[in-house]
Formats: C-alpha cells, sequence, structure tokens
C-alpha cells in the first residue's frame, strides 16, 4: 500500500473512531437466563462519559420458557471493588433473536476506571 494511501487509512480511522477508547477490566456474567440465552461478552468501550458492553446474544428458547413474562429482559452492571459490589446502572434489552446488543454499563466512567463489572442478566419485572 503506497505512503499517501496508508496514511488517509489511518487518519479516516482516527477520525471515525478517535472517540472510542477500549476499556479495560474484566467483565463477569451471572445469567439466570442461561438456560434460554447465552451473552457472551465482547469489546468495552468508553464515548463521552458512557461506557459501552459490546455484547452477542444467543437466542436458545424464548425467555419465557425460563420464566420471564415478555421477551424483555432487564441486566444490571455492578463494579467489584476491594470485595464488594457498588451499583451502576441497570437496564432493559429485548431478546427475541439473536445478536449483537451494545449495554450501557455506567454513565460514568469515572465511576468504573479499570475495575472489573460483574454483570446480571434476568427477567425484567412486569409493568
Amino acid at each position: 500500500m503506497p505512503i499517501k494511501t496508508r496514511c488517509l487509512a489511518v487518519l479516516l480511522a482516527t477520525t471515525v473512531w478517535g472517540p472510542l477508547a477500549q476499556a479495560a477490566g474484566s467483565i463477569k456474567v451471572e445469567n439466570a437466563l442461561a438456560q434460554c440465552v447465552e451473552l457472551q461478552p465482547g469489546v468495552r468501550s468508553t464515548t463521552a462519559q458512557a461506557v459501552l458492553l459490546q455484547a452477542n446474544v444467543n437466542v436458545k428458547k424464548s425467555i419465557g420458557e425460563c420464566g420471564c413474562k415478555s421477551a424483555i429482559a432487564q441486566y444490571t452492571s455492578k463494579v467489584e471493588m476491594d470485595g464488594y459490589r457498588s451499583f451502576l446502572q441497570s437496564g432493559a434489552v429485548a431478546l427475541r433473536e439473536s445478536g449483537p446488543q451494545t449495554l450501557t454499563l455506567t454513565s460514568s466512567a469515572q465511576l468504573l476506571g479499570d475495575r472489573g463489572v460483574v454483570l446480571s442478566l434476568g427477567c425484567a419485572a412486569p409493568d
């Protein structure tokens, strides 16, 4: 690849993906829906102040068969610090089909830093 083309490719990549920084830290999944859904953590990244997790979801069977009242699940993220867990964020996610999901681990990257995260997945409470 010519030098000008290579420099342009690097410039374009930093322009497009520059705001996203890859965040460090382990991710432990506690999945109460494991019989129905497999959640595999992927890349953890920071954009602005939010820390996001790109996860892959494999729906093996309807989460209704795991006791949920709808196809909506709830997730909760907690940071592990000095032997205890501190709540970061929770959210809802539709689990009708397999595919990638972006989960917000925290809206404030300072709360998490490079520490490990525990991500819990379970049925959403009925409305």
